[in-house]
């Protein structure tokens, strides 16, 4: 199994979370460095959009997509926990 998350971290910043779980170690190690370049690619993208943000007056509403519904959800109740 794979997880990431781009989530927001403080004004101008982001949290980019990635962890794997699998029963064979080997499948894993394979799976990393299948995967490098798909991190690489959101890595730069996250901080190109970055870049963007910090060029605009108002800092824009959070987009959510439907594939990142279940992933939002989880994030809002860590939030509210640790508001709490």
């Amino acid at each position: 199994r794979v997880f990431h998350a781009v989530t927001p971290g403080k004004k101008f910043t982001t949290n980019y979370f990635f962890a794997m779980a699998s029963t064979d170690r080997q499948g894993v190690e394979d799976m990393v460095e299948y995967l490098k370049p798909v991190l690489e690619e959101d890595i730069f993208a996250t901080v190109e959009i970055e870049k963007i943000i910090q060029t605009m007056d108002v800092v824009p509403p959070e987009l959510i997509l439907k594939s990142d519904g279940t992933a939002v959800i989880g994030r809002r109740i860590l939030q509210k926990m640790m508001d709490e």
